[in-house]
């Protein structure tokens, strides 16, 4: 009778061992990151959907990756990388991670997020496409610089116009003052001739700072 219940129990924490090992593959199937079992030579043993997937490695194809070792999976550029400055590293620290621009074997440009770890059997890699993110992060960055440069050219045009009219009001004051100076006595034709001057130069200047207002957007406001 105990053995038998000692078997009952053994074959029940087997049963749960196996169902845990079920949930636990289906959740790896189901994650977000991509995730690659590696043995010590850095050959593929296992990989989830996802993983594939951020490569762009067809179901068809995969059994020949996982014959090699991972660096396949990037361009001949990125393969040179891994072999000059990630494997060594993972060799001496056992842990290696970093996020750059990167080509696969098959010629899909992403942002991989990528880590690497070493544990009793082998290896344990995850990576992450973080194109969309780092798409969109560049994206705010131009709209923000264009924005900045929108507004310094407001905060210029603004003082522009500002210039305008302070320069106008000092031509409607000359040009006031010439007038009752010219109404009130009689001139000289020499003296004449200079207020025709003074005239001509501000309605000349008029125009130039009209021709300057209607070259500043309108929308543009002090």
């Amino acid at each position: 009778m105990k053995h038998n219940i000692f078997h009952f129990f053994s074959r029940k924490n087997d049963i749960e061992i196996m169902a845990e090992e079920s949930m636990l593959f289906k959740a790896v199937q189901k994650s977000f990151d991509g995730i690659a079992l590696l043995n010590f030579n850095q050959t593929i043993l296992f990989a989830n959907e996802r993983f594939w997937a951020i490569y762009g490695i067809p179901l068809s194809e995969r059994h020949k990756y996982m014959a090699q070792k991972w660096d396949a999976l990037y361009s001949e550029k990125g393969q040179q990388i891994v072999r000059d400055n990630i494997y060594p590293l993972l060799e001496k620290n056992s842990y290696w991670s970093g996020a750059e621009w990167v080509k696969s074997c098959k010629g899909r440009k992403f942002f991989a997020d990528l880590s690497i770890v070493k544990y009793d059997t082998g290896y344990l890699g995850l990576v992450r496409d973080r194109t969309d993110f780092v798409t969109e992060l560049e994206k705010n960055k131009l709209l923000t610089r264009e924005l900045h440069g929108a507004q310094k050219d407001n905060a210029v045009m603004a003082a522009v116009r500002s210039m305008i009219h302070d320069f106008n009001n000092t031509l409607s004051v000359i040009k006031g003052h010439a007038e009752l100076l010219e109404d009130g006595c009689h001139y000289t034709p020499e003296q004449q001739q200079s207020f025709d001057y003074i005239k001509r130069a501000v309605a000349s200047s008029e125009q130039m700072l009209a021709r300057v207002r209607s070259m500043i957007p309108r929308t543009t406001k002090n």
